[in-house]
């Protein structure tokens, strides 16, 4: 029956609203994530700024003290000289000059100045008596604005390129001399500030007048550096983020409505429509190969159920193998599972009678009189000999010591071989391992990962390996993934077999019997006639 209009626009305009929801959460986000990035850069730039900075104090201090240690006459051709090679020498000193009573009066530069040159009163005095000028115009070019330091009788002009590229368009830069004790900058480098000096001296990332700042102060010289990008700009440079944000935001939304609604509708019928796959054969069987580590010879396969919902798509047998076992039938699938293997593969069952097929047996199957029922009547439609069935049993079945005991005697004398499957997973079997009279270990895979080339290997390893020859037990080990691995176990000597996508994906029955006929050794030819 179609659903009315009201029901239809309403469904609509709810998935409109979580679209548009999502893409303003979207842009939200990605505005956060921009201004934060913007705030690393900033930080970056900061720390670049002081590190040159203090780069620039250290060589500055150094030419004062050379420039007030000078031998030779005050002012003299030879002073002039070594004035002008200690400028040279220098990377972010521009001019070396001589101080009479505070006023200038020779430099590398401009030589004996006809009368001294007066500067106007320090900006800040900096520590061990240093004296900051800031914006000081300079003689030979005076539309030029540098920063000027004094030390007892002698000046130097600092370079007002020091901090050129570091910090790249859009954002702004600002080095100041700090006088900590008086709570005082001096902007000696790059743009204006517009900041208190006590947010400068604290340091840290400040957002104000709709700019993002970051402060870093160096503990080893009076200097600060600051770096700043407006908001705007900081989100200007990201517009292509914002309409990918934007869009994944609304595409992201759109979806968790779409599978909220289809994990809704299909949370209950789950087992519904798990018992109508079994009914109507939605059901598949699948088949990974056991082998022989020493020969490679395929010995058998073990056989998994698969499904695939009413769209296509797998479900988990995790997911599904537990609904049944909750709901009370599982024993549907392992019938299933049992006519099908024998169905499919019975014909090589007969012509290859060292292969068995190994069928996983729930913990509710093994105690019910059906199970053996069923396998009898299917090995005897298929003419298959109850050896060449395995029945794989979890740890978890053999947890009540006395029905696992009573059931594998049963099935063994039967005449199917019993394993225990993922052994070691938690049940402690072990202490009563040689009570249930089982035929084969199955190792877990999660011990198997563990082996790796060139490791260790671990000490439960052996362990398992050994126990189980103690009680003459047959050892497969699951999941091995690589040649080290398969190298490893074959290592050991003694019947041991090997499981895992290193030998074979999980396939289908076709695939199976060409997997297991290329693999089989060739027919001796016949004997010549006399």
């Amino acid at each position: 029956m179609r659903r009315p209009l009201r029901q239809i626009f309403a469904a609509s305009a709810a998935k409109f609203a979580c679209m548009a929801v999502g893409i303003a959460l979207g842009l939200l986000l990605c505005r956060t994530a921009v201004l934060w990035q913007a705030q690393l850069d900033l930080g970056r730039y900061a720390t670049q700024l002081l590190r040159l900075g203090e780069e620039a104090a250290a060589e500055t201090q150094r030419v004062l003290r050379e420039a007030n240690a000078s031998p030779v006459p005050f002012c003299s051709d030879a002073d002039i000289a070594r004035l002008r090679a200690l400028a040279f020498r220098s990377r972010y000193i521009k001019g070396v000059g001589r101080l009479r009573e505070g006023m200038l009066a020779c430099s590398g530069t401009l030589g004996r100045l006809p009368a001294p040159l007066a500067l106007p009163p320090p900006s800040l005095t900096g520590p061990a008596g240093l004296r900051i000028h800031s914006g000081i115009s300079l003689a030979m070019a005076p539309q030029l604005q540098a920063t000027v330091i004094q030390s007892g009788n002698a000046s130097v002009v600092m370079g007002t390129d020091i901090y050129g590229g570091v910090v790249p368009a859009p954002f702004g830069y600002t080095v100041a001399v700090a006088d900590r004790d008086a709570g005082r900058i001096v902007r000696g480098w790059g743009d204006e500030l517009d900041l208190p000096a006590s947010a400068v001296l604290q340091g840290g990332a400040l957002n104000a007048g709709g700019f993002l700042y970051r402060s870093a102060c160096s503990p080893q010289v009076a200097l600060c550096a600051v770096t700043r990008i407006s908001v705007a700009e900081a989100l200007a440079r990201a517009h292509t983020a914002f309409w990918l944000f934007g869009v994944l935001g609304g595409a992201l939304a759109l979806a968790a409505v779409q599978l909220g609604v289809m994990l809704w509708g299909r949370q209950q019928p789950l087992e519904r429509r798990l018992r109508r796959a079994i009914r109507q054969g939605g059901l598949t069987v699948v088949y990974q190969p056991i082998v022989d580590l020493h020969s490679g010879a395929a010995v058998g396969a073990e056989a998994l159920v698969r499904w695939r919902n009413e769209q296509g798509l797998p479900i988990s047998a995790e997911v599904f193998v537990k609904v049944a076992e909750d709901r009370g039938f599982i024993g549907e699938i392992t019938r299933f599972v049992l006519r099908d293997a024998l169905g499919e593969l019975g014909a090589m069952l007969q012509r290859v009678p060292g292969f068995r097929i190994n069928v996983n047996v729930a913990p509710s199957d093994i105690t019910e009189s059906w199970l053996l029922d069923e396998l009898r009547r299917n090995l005897r439609a298929a003419r298959v000999p109850p050896g060449q069935i395995g029945l794989e049993l979890t740890e978890r079945s053999t947890a009540e010591r006395a029905v696992a005991v009573d059931a594998i005697a049963r099935l063994r004398q039967a005449g199917h071989r019993v394993y225990i499957d993922d052994f070691g997973t938690g049940y402690s079997s072990l202490s009563y391992l040689n009570e249930l009279n089982v035929d084969a270990l199955k190792i877990d895979r999660s011990f198997t990962r563990t082996v790796r080339p060139g490791a260790e290997a671990p000490s439960i390893v052996p362990q398992i390996v050994e126990m189980a020859r103690a009680l003459n037990l047959d050892v497969v080990v699951e999941g091995i993934e690589t040649a080290g691995q398969a190298e490893y176990f074959r290592a050991m000597g003694g019947q041991i077999r090997g499981q895992g996508r290193y030998f074979a994906h999980p396939m289908n029955a076709r695939d199976l019997l060409a997997w297991v006929y290329a693999r089989r050794p060739p027919a001796p030819a016949p004997a010549a006639a006399p």
